[in-house]
């Protein structure tokens, strides 16, 4: 869209651009997943998600406000939200058509940062249905997949 209607020019490769895309989407997802396993209900789990990604990825990336322009603090705050890394990326990959020599070391850690979170146990009480889940609206049973 940047380069059809506002003829910004793309420098870089198409294919790391969707690699570096790629990466930091499985990320997201995977952070997506964590944090419904964890809520309990789809409200929580939608303000958990929009706490946790959404805000720290729009204020604290570099996407919207300059990194160097926040205050100390905050600037060192950035160095632990991933999306900071995707957008530096994006920007070399297609503002300045840097390639992987140069890129390297923030996509390794962009993609090393999401290990950090623990998976939930299997057991743990919210992976457990609770018989509130199953007078849900939005609860299907086995026996009733089928005829959807």
């Amino acid at each position: 869209m940047a380069v059809f209607l506002f003829h910004v020019p793309l420098r870089g490769s198409v294919s790391l651009l969707f690699a570096v895309g790629g990466v930091f989407m499985v990320g997201t997802l995977a952070q997506g997943i964590l944090i419904s396993t964890l809520a309990r209900q789809q409200l929580l789990a939608s303000q958990m998600a929009m706490i946790s990604t959404f805000l720290p990825a729009f204020l604290l990336s570099g996407f919207a406000f300059a990194i160097g322009n926040m205050p100390v603090a905050i600037q060192i705050i950035t160095y632990i939200v991933p999306a900071r890394y995707f957008v530096t990326m994006v920007k070399g990959i297609f503002l300045r058509g840097v390639g992987v020599a140069m890129l390297w070391p923030t996509c390794c850690f962009s993609s090393s940062s999401r290990l950090w979170s623990p998976a939930p146990r299997s057991d743990s009480p919210a992976n457990i249905s609770s018989d509130h889940d199953r007078r849900s609206p939005l609860f299907v049973s086995p026996a009733t997949q089928g005829n959807l």
